[in-house]
């Protein structure tokens, strides 16, 4: 190769690195920050339905969270919880099954490992979601 090819191709590196960073730090600017956590016993609207989380309790390795659930009459309407424990998914043991319009008692319940770490309730719905830090006892 001719050292004029080399230099284009070098150039045409450097450009393309650019344009790279330039599109990255737009990327950053636009990103929404995380929402701060919702409060114990407030009422959360995530897209059409409402939750109020009541609660939990832990016992060995399974966390349970007592909740208020409603808004719509949906199957899978409560499918969309998730706990994150000890920076870890925590498997789901027990789900509330469907919602309906009424707000409707019920106890989700994961398997957590026993170790006395953080744990977060996620509710996603949509495209909006929830987030909770529950106190460990």
């Amino acid at each position: 190769m001719q050292t004029r090819t080399l230099l284009l191709l070098s150039l045409a590196c450097g450009l393309a690195i650019l344009f790279a960073g330039v599109a990255l730090v737009i990327q950053i600017a636009n990103r929404a920050d995380v929402a701060p956590p919702r409060d114990v016993g407030s009422e959360v609207s995530v897209a059409d339905m409402t939750v109020i989380v009541e609660g939990s309790r832990e016992s060995g390795d399974r966390h349970a969270v007592d909740l208020r659930i409603g808004g719509v009459d949906d199957p899978d309407g409560s499918d969309g919880f998730r706990m994150i424990a000890s920076a870890r998914p925590a498997p789901l043991v027990e789900s509330c099954g469907a919602t309906s319009v009424e707000l409707r008692e019920c106890t989700l319940v994961f398997e957590v490992p026993d170790d006395g770490g953080s744990r977060q309730l996620i509710y996603d719905r949509g495209d909006q979601s929830a987030r909770w830090v529950l106190q460990m006892p």
